[in-house]
């Protein structure tokens, strides 16, 4: 048995979050965001920049869901040096901050609806501009992708994957979301991909990407054309099979090249290909694998699967094509962190607009978290670039803190060894 003894002293467990909001703020994130998103109503006790910090603050204390802001609240409000605004402010702000929902009816009477909030977009490539986290004048690298996120919304529609929920499409640019646009459960990533792209390029002016990579969603004639016209862009689309790709590999391609990419032994060769029955013709870097079943394709007439890559490069080898296109499985890490570290996987309201607030802003908490560990890792020997969330709670936030106050000063009083001193300096 032991036993214990109770004080009344405020002391703060997450004391690290101090830090960093003293970092925000000397690095002038607070007015960026404000900047941004504009002012409130004269009345209103918190400001936007206070409503996503409570975000940020919550998720770096371990919230998973907006109800947790409450218990950390507690821990940060006796003090007055931090302003946490409540669960029923976020929800507030989101409201103000929604956007319309724009539902679209095809010809087969299906509808589609997108949520693209320009706004809340621009603030997200202001802050990734501002952090300098994408060099701008880099060969930078865009990925965009499609995640669905399974939930029991009241607007939520099924998806290809047989559940309820919504499919939003990201733009990353070398690991880091640039655009997320809202979209149900129901809305193929091809659909309309064309204008969305053009609004992801259109979000991100003053960033130059250099190479494109995206599935075969991508693979439609106006997107291409699309990305044709932007200077200097190279791209890197996974390409739909067909009976007339078939034919023409299994006509031109007289021999095949075996190469080793990540321990796996493959087949390729380059082909030109006229897409779309048009008549001008991409280079296609194939890759072939023989079915283990040793059926032959009706098409092909061999016994191999084939894999297609359409690119408007021409000076990368066969092997470097399909070694660059397959590095774009390092952006499914990026869905984990966003689902689970900053809980796109626990959407706290019922509808897409608000929800599409919720990912835009919890995006900007991944770019500001990237930014954080950019800047500690440089002088903290315990903070590391490659840190997930519970890491950094373990070895960055969870210190006991207390405010004193002396010779009419405050003072941080921080109980740990570690020294914190390198990041006020």
């Amino acid at each position: 048995m032991f036993k214990v003894i109770k004080s009344k002293k405020n002391i703060n467990p997450f004391g690290g979050i101090y830090f960093i909001n003293d970092t925000l703020s000397v690095r002038k994130v607070d007015k960026i965001i404000d900047r941004e998103l504009g002012s409130r109503a004269i009345n209103a006790e918190y400001s936007y920049s206070d409503g996503l910090k409570t975000l940020l603050f919550s998720q770096l204390c371990g919230g998973s869901c907006i109800e947790d802001i409450n218990a950390i609240r507690e821990k940060f409000n006796t003090s007055g040096k931090i302003k946490l605004c409540s669960p029923d402010t976020i929800s507030v702000m989101s409201d103000e901050l929604a956007d319309t929902t724009w539902v679209y009816t095809t010809k087969r009477g299906i509808e589609h609806e997108i949520n693209s909030n320009i706004k809340l977009n621009r603030l997200l490539s202001a802050v990734v501009k501002h952090t300098r986290l994408i060099k701008p004048g880099a060969d930078n690298v865009m990925d965009y992708d499609n995640v669905v996120l399974p939930n029991e919304k009241k607007d939520s529609k099924r998806t290809y994957k047989h559940v309820e929920g919504y499919q939003p499409g990201v733009a990353f640019v070398n690991r880091l979301p640039v655009y997320v646009e809202g979209r149900n459960g129901n809305s193929p990533a091809k659909f309309m991909m064309e204008e969305t792209l053009k609004s992801v390029f259109e979000n991100i002016k003053g960033i130059r990407v250099k190479y494109f990579r995206s599935d075969c969603a991508a693979y439609q004639e106006a997107v291409i054309e699309f990305l044709e016209e932007r200077e200097e862009l190279e791209f890197f689309i996974r390409i739909m099979s067909s009976p007339d790709l078939s034919y023409q590999i299994t006509t031109n391609v007289k021999s095949w090249e075996e190469i080793v990419i990540n321990k796996q032994t493959m087949e390729v060769a380059s082909i030109d290909y006229c897409p779309f029955g048009g008549t001008k013709s991409y280079r296609v870097v194939v890759h072939r694998k023989k079915r283990n079943d040793g059926q032959v394709d009706m098409y092909s007439g061999t016994c191999y699967d084939y894999y297609g890559i359409i690119t408007n490069n021409n000076t990368k080898t066969d092997g470097e094509v399909i070694d660059f296109y397959n590095q774009r499985a390092s952006i499914e890490p990026n869905f984990t962190y966003l689902n689970n570290d900053f809980n796109w996987n626990h959407l706290p309201f019922s509808w897409l607009s608000k929800n599409t607030v919720y990912m835009l802003l919890s995006s900007v908490c991944f770019v500001l978290f990237e930014y954080i560990k950019k800047i500690y890792s440089g002088v903290l020997p315990f903070v590391t670039q490659s840190m997930r969330i519970k890491n950094f709670i373990l070895n960055f936030i969870a210190i006991p803190v207390k405010w004193i106050r002396t010779a009419r000063q405050d003072y941080l009083r921080v109980y740990s060894q570690k020294d914190y001193q390198p990041i006020l300096s």
